[in-house]
């Protein structure tokens, strides 16, 4: 079972290579098959650091996506605010974001405690631990990636340069 979600780890993270090089040239958004790809990572990723039952998967999987969802949802609500936006607001204004801000921040809360503790007739008190670093340490996995196939391109490309540059001959120096 951990062999099959590695090797679908492998492959997918090869996609993503292919979706983060689009990023880089300009295309700021996700197309759908990029974020399915993401998605899929992210399942393995949980799926291999939780090392699910199948009979906890089978619980685990529909719930931790119904949570997910909301989740995302309530963050993208308090990022919808550009910095133009909230130059311009009057401080009345500003402070109502704030209230709102909170209160979603609030919300959240909520929801991973009560989320948690479903998790707990799901889930072994290890497995709820890990669960809840998991989200992050999946962001971190992925921005190392990005980093990584950056740095990569890089030094691909200054090698290339270097290999179309005529080399000295054997025993000159290049003046300079």
């Amino acid at each position: 079972m951990k062999t099959i979600i590695l090797m679908a780890m492998a492959v997918l993270m090869t996609f993503n290579v292919h979706a983060q090089n689009q990023m880089r040239q300009g295309e700021r958004q996700l197309t759908p098959q990029q974020k399915d790809r993401i998605e899929s990572q992210r399942i393995a990723f949980i799926s291999s650091k939780l090392e699910l039952s199948p009979a906890q998967a089978e619980k685990f999987w529909p719930r931790y996506n119904e949570y997910y969802a909301a989740q995302q949802e309530l963050r993208g609500e308090v990022e919808r605010i550009t910095d133009d936006e909230i130059r311009n607001l009057s401080e009345s204004e500003a402070r109502t974001k704030i209230q709102n801000k909170l209160e979603i921040r609030q919300s959240e809360l909520d929801r991973d405690k009560s989320f948690f503790k479903e998790m707990e007739s799901i889930l072994t008190p290890n497995q709820v631990l890990i669960l809840s670093r998991v989200d992050g340490e999946f962001r971190r996995h992925m921005i190392r990636q990005v980093r990584s196939t950056g740095q990569n391109e890089r030094l691909q490309n200054r090698q290339r340069h270097r290999s179309q540059q005529d080399p000295p001959a054997r025993g000159q120096q290049r003046n300079k």
